[in-house]
């Protein structure tokens, strides 16, 4: 008897551990289900899933507690844990059913943002993204949302139809919302009968026709409508007369962020056939993941539509050839972004930042090696450059091309290299493993050097990696993979601007969209209130400033144009580059209006104010005023002008050259070499005091002073600063 009361006794403080340890066995068995589940979910790429992570809960906690049941004997709870268990796969079922949110406009002209959930009869239920289900009758939506209801599983869009007919409708009397779907009807007609010129002009029209109508809509709403036409027209003009298949027009055109992607990415300038020969062989290649990977379609096209450049020339003869291999090259950057880690990377990419990854000017067999061989994260990308060796005996002996045989990444690794091979291999690896980066160079005190940026976390540039503060380089240039033109780095802080993401943003571009086609078609009232609504949505978004500058441009409305060149330079004051930009076409309106006076006082004030941290664009500025000052016959005030400026940069090294080089081209032409040659001895002097400590530098500076007295007659001068050459030679 006391045996079994010894037994039946219950320690609380065993009970309690038993407890604790069940609660933590519950939740690492669950946890471990949640992992196994995920990564299935990538392997089958339901994507999805990760987008939603707060539906992780459905499986970690019951299959984690209902998992322990086998460790228990109680009927009851193996029950109720079996039950939550069997639940799982509907709580899956939801989540892999669950529909994206997408924007619903009713006859009145309301929006709202929800995701289609459910067709009971003639009412249609959504949900909103808090949750809340909202029953809405059928014939209260617009046409295009009743199309989108009525084919829900529609794989293949229609074709445009009649043409005629839609144009006839697009002219008629139903309301803007009803036609909210027949512009991309209409083009998709136009593309494969091809009238897609006609047609854009009938859309611009119609555009401008409907914004000044008064439309039985919101605002906000009727804009979004014509925007989509907009983007629709921009379409047209890119597209029309090329050879592009059925198919894949209606593809490219048949989807809201499809056409605004297409409308976005392409620009004048652009080799729109070979555009659309990379994009419909890629949507033959990958039938099965091509909607997924449009974006990357997208940048394909728009950066391979044209021969790549090399991306530094000191490789010499080593460069290795590559062709584009699209459909090989594609697959290399698909298969990156099919990873789990690549998957949430791709997800955050817009077609630009794309566009800094795909421009790969090398053989795809040097990817493959890079996502072979080099591994690291996103955050800390900037090592790459630093694990090159850097080669201090090619800067000694001056070897500054590659003298290595063929010039790989592996070859590069092997070797070590100087600056220019640091960054080629940081970027050329962080693009092999789908990562934007951008390679920069620039000029500095101790003369050029090589850097490079990445896109560091969701939305931010690491864009000073190698770049030495000392040599003050003002400016890193680039080329832009989209265009093949010089691009800054401060273009890019630019993009970076988190305003130009934001929902504002997006409601200021469809007002850009619908201003452009306001703008063309000569409805200049129209097009600045367009463009002044988006700027008070985005004020720091550039494009609507430079409609309304057109506007006031083409009208010879030079008031109100100064108007707002003032405003837009007081508004970009955080951005150098565009605030100057600014100042320096008001200078020139105003020296249009004949303010001269006002005009350099203008430009004086704002070299001053850039000149402490951006020289270059002081430099600029000042070699503006140099050409109105010699365009207005003051060329002694020209030269006087320039000299004022190689003295204020006298300390910058071997930025002074291409100064000097200027100068003394300006003295020529204007017949002031004796004055050029009396400053340059003294100014020749004070710079061989600063860096004087090198032959190198010596010849450098004595060469100009030559060319000085050589440009003056001054035979005698010339022999003594020659004879001063030929020693340093010896």
């Amino acid at each position: 008897m006391a045996r079994r009361m010894h037994s039946e006794h219950k320690d609380p403080l065993s009970g309690a551990i038993g407890a604790i340890a069940k609660f933590f066995g519950a939740a690492l068995f669950g946890g471990f289900v949640s992992i196994v589940f995920i990564m299935s979910a990538f392997w089958l790429e339901m994507d999805f899933l990760w987008n939603r992570p707060w539906v992780h809960i459905f499986w970690i906690i019951p299959v984690g507690w209902g998992g322990l049941g086998i460790f228990s004997f109680d009927p009851m709870l193996n029950g109720l844990r079996l039950a939550i268990v069997l639940l799982l796969p509907v709580c899956l079922g939801g989540v892999l059913c669950a529909e994206e949110a997408r924007t619903w406009l009713s006859t009145g002209g309301t929006s709202i943002e929800a995701e289609w959930v459910r067709t009971e009869g003639k009412e249609v239920i959504l949900k909103t993204p808090r949750g809340k289900l909202v029953h809405v009758a059928l014939n209260r939506l617009c046409k295009a949302d009743r199309d989108f209801v009525g084919g829900k599983h529609r794989t293949s869009p229609p074709d445009g139809g009649n043409l005629p007919g839609l144009i006839a409708s697009l002219n008629g009397p139903e309301r803007l919302v009803e036609k909210a779907d027949l512009p991309r009807r209409i083009a998709i007609a136009a593309l494969q009968q091809g009238k897609g010129e006609a047609m854009r002009e009938v859309l611009g029209r119609w555009i401008a026709q409907e914004y000044r109508r008064r439309a039985s809509v919101l605002l906000n709403t009727k804009i979004q409508i014509l925007a989509r036409g907009a983007n629709t027209a921009t379409c047209l003009g890119h597209l029309c007369g090329l050879d592009i298949a059925p198919e894949v027009v209606s593809w490219l055109l048949s989807d809201d962020e499809r056409l605004s992607t297409i409308a976005d990415a392409l620009a004048e300038g652009d080799a729109a056939a070979e555009f659309a020969r990379i994009v419909s062989a890629l949507y033959a290649h990958d039938p099965r993941a091509r909607d997924r990977f449009f974006r990357l379609i997208v940048a394909m096209g728009v950066v391979w539509d044209q021969p790549r450049p090399m991306m530094h020339g000191q490789m010499g003869t080593a460069g290795i050839p590559h062709e584009p291999d699209i459909l090989d090259r594609y697959d290399h950057f698909r298969a990156a972004y099919s990873s789990a880690s690549g998957k949430a990377l791709f997800d955050r990419l817009s077609v630009v930042a794309l566009c800094f990854v795909v421009d790969t000017p090398v053989p795809v067999s040097e990817l493959s090696w890079a996502a072979r061989n080099v591994h690291g994260n996103t955050s800390s990308w900037e090592r790459k450059f630093a694990e090159i060796r850097y080669d201090r005996g090619r800067l000694d002996s001056g070897t500054y091309v590659w003298p290595h045989g063929p010039y790989t990444l592996e070859a590069i690794e092997e070797r070590g290299g100087i600056c220019v091979d640091q960054a080629y291999y940081a970027t050329l690896t962080a693009r092999a493993h789908g990562l934007p980066a951008i390679y920069f160079c620039g000029p500095g005190r101790r003369g050029g050097h090589a850097w490079f940026a990445y896109l560091k976390g969701k939305t931010n540039w690491a864009l000073d990696v190698g770049r030495y503060t000392y040599d003050k380089y003002a400016t890193g240039y680039a080329t832009d993979p989209r265009t093949n033109r010089r691009m800054t780095d401060h273009d890019v802080a630019y993009t970076c601007e988190y305003a130009l993401r934001s929902r504002d943003y997006a409601m200021a571009h469809a007002y850009v969209r619908v201003a452009e086609v306001l703008l063309e078609h000569g409805d200049f009232k129209a097009a600045q209130e367009c463009a002044q609504a988006a700027r008070a949505r985005a004020p720091r978004y550039e494009e609507p400033w430079e409609i309304e500058i057109a506007s006031y441009q083409k009208q010879g409305a030079l008031d109100a144009l100064l108007r707002v060149l003032e405003e837009k330079a007081k508004r970009f004051s955080k951005y150098p580059d565009i605030a100057t930009r600014a100042r320096t076409r008001q200078a020139e309106v105003l020296r249009r209006l004949g303010r001269g006076d006002e005009s350099a006082k203008l430009l004086a004030r704002q070299a001053r104010r850039v000149g402490e941290d951006r020289d270059d664009l002081a430099a600029q500025i000042l070699r503006q005023q140099v050409v109105q000052l010699e365009d207005g016959g003051d060329t002694k005030g020209a030269r006087k002008e320039m000299e004022d400026l190689l003295e204020e940069q006298i300390g910058e090294g071997q930025k002074l050259l291409p100064l000097i080089g200027r100068y003394l081209t300006l003295t020529a032409r204007t017949d002031q070499t004796h004055e050029a040659a009396r400053f340059m001895k003294r100014f020749i002097r004070d710079c061989l005091q600063r860096y004087g400590s090198s032959e190198k530098n010596q010849q450098l500076f004595l060469s100009y002073l030559l060319r000085a007295h050589e440009n003056d007659g001054d035979d005698s001068a010339a022999r003594k600063v020659q004879r001063d050459l030929d020693r340093l030679s010896e």
